[in-house]
């Protein structure tokens, strides 16, 4: 699960970290 706040370290903003963490956890579920 931590592997997915790493995916949002290269954006600067929260909201854009937020988004893309939901994304990367969406894609674990579903595999």
């Amino acid at each position: 699960m931590s592997s997915c706040w790493f995916w949002g370290c290269p954006f600067r903003r929260v909201e854009t970290q937020r988004k893309a963490v939901s994304l990367c956890e969406a894609i674990q579920n579903e595999g």
